[in-house]
């Protein structure tokens, strides 16, 4: 359910940087790791948020992992009204990484699909010209799989792509992508 006509402060976000730890998720070309591109988007996020002065909670705020299903658990705890998860993706095995990229939503319920679609649409104006968008994809991720909660998972692109590493790690491009987050939880929140 949406929070509309609560105060910003009283709406709480989730946000979840994605692997962490010994878990390095993909690993691009020259060895950037998904797990502190991830954190750094992730941190930049729950800044503007706060800015805009929403309560914000983070699985983590460093490189350790918090354990899968714990992490959905921190919004049924702080009574969240969103949960976004972030992360970068990388092809299936045995797949050429140049040949694939592009941003994508996920989310596994209705509740999550219009949180998903509110962050996909503000990427794909973001992103416009510079990496196609796929826009809301259905998942059954453990993150994403909240009857409660509205959550979904946001892949902000391919880092195993050359390109799409370099732009992973470009922290002008972590913020641009960050706003349009931002903006997408606010649509949401405002039931835009």
């Amino acid at each position: 359910m949406r929070p509309k006509g609560k105060a910003p402060d009283a709406i709480t976000f989730v946000i979840d940087p994605g692997h962490g730890g010994e878990d390095n998720g993909a690993v691009g070309p020259t060895g950037i790791k998904e797990k502190d591109v991830n954190l750094a988007l992730a941190l930049k996020v729950a800044a503007l948020l706060r800015e805009r002065g929403f309560h914000v909670e983070m699985t983590r705020w460093d490189d350790s992992f918090p354990e899968l299903y714990n992490r959905p658990k921190l919004a049924h705890c702080s009574g969240a009204d969103a949960y976004v998860s972030i992360h970068h993706n990388a092809p299936a095995a045995g797949k050429n990484p140049k040949s694939v990229r592009y941003h994508a939503v996920y989310a596994w319920n209705d509740l999550g699909e219009g949180l998903a679609s509110a962050i996909s649409k503000r990427m794909t104006i973001a992103l416009l010209n510079l990496v196609d968008g796929q826009g809301v994809l259905r998942a059954n991720f453990a993150v994403t799989r909240n009857p409660e909660i509205p959550s979904c998972l946001v892949e902000a692109d391919f880092i195993s792509h050359p390109q799409g590493e370099k732009d992973c790690a470009n922290a002008d491009r972590q913020l641009l992508v960050a706003r349009a987050i931002v903006s997408g939880l606010v649509d949401w929140a405002e039931g835009r």
